[in-house]
């Protein structure tokens, strides 16, 4: 084989070697990108979903409110600690 062969085979083999690591790298800078995008997505469902959850409890915290303020519903609730007998009107 002669200096110019040699020497073509060197460039050619350092292109290769050269794409190679770029390849690699750009595949695995790709692969962090998705992964992370990924996990943000979930995040973000996580915290629709947490939002949702807190709003239909505090939702029912207001219903529960309204409903032991109402009276007839106060009147069933001493009823029912006294043997289906409100103390307050005997009803």
């Amino acid at each position: 084989m002669n200096i110019n062969t040699k020497i073509i085979l060197l460039v050619i083999g350092s292109c290769l070697l050269s794409g190679v690591g770029v390849s690699i790298y750009s595949f695995n800078l790709s692969e962090k990108y998705l992964i992370e995008s990924r996990i943000q997505k979930e995040e973000n469902k996580l915290k629709i979903i947490s939002e949702t959850i807190v709003s239909n409890l505090v939702e029912l915290e207001n219903d529960v409110q309204f409903l032991a303020s109402t009276p007839p519903i106060k009147g069933m609730m001493r009823a029912s600690l006294n043997n289906g007998v409100d103390p307050l009107d005997n009803s």
